[in-house]
């Protein structure tokens, strides 16, 4: 089993959340990361969140687990009384873009999120009206992100 990890960047000032999962993550790992966000205040002021799951291997997480994760982040959006672009990056074929699938069917039933899966993170930040180049977000992620797990 891999390492499990999940960081993330808040960047208010393009309300941006990127967020890196890899590894083999369970339901308690994305309660974690989910409350500290929280209590950090990283929902505040975003209206795009990228999430890449590129190197996703694995999850215990169930469906009802799946529907969960978005049913908490619809809840902070909901809080916030805001609506939210979410791109998630998974390769084709993956066990990244299968859960990217799960959550996009909850996703579309959910007020205030707009959702799509994509496989490059280039096509992911123009989705997300992000025109910068993405090795600027991919590096300043490994630099200055928070770690979870």
């Amino acid at each position: 089993m891999s390492v499990v990890t999940i960081s993330y960047l808040h960047i208010p000032e393009e309300s941006l959340l990127l967020v890196r999962i890899a590894g083999h993550v369970s339901r308690a790992e994305n309660a974690q990361a989910l409350r500290r966000m929280g209590r950090e205040g990283v929902f505040l002021n975003i209206d795009r969140l990228l999430i890449d799951v590129t190197e996703f291997t694995g999850s215990d997480m169930s469906t009802s687990d799946m529907h969960w994760l978005v049913s908490e982040i619809a809840h902070q959006i909901r809080h916030l009384k805001m609506d939210m672009r979410v791109s998630i990056c998974a390769l084709p074929d993956s066990f990244g873009f299968a859960m990217a699938r799960v959550f996009h069917s909850f996703a579309v039933l959910t007020d205030g999120l707009e959702m799509v899966a994509l496989h490059e993170v280039a096509e992911a930040l123009r989705w997300l009206d992000l025109n910068a180049d993405q090795h600027v977000y991919v590096e300043r992620l490994h630099a200055e992100a928070t770690v979870v797990g």
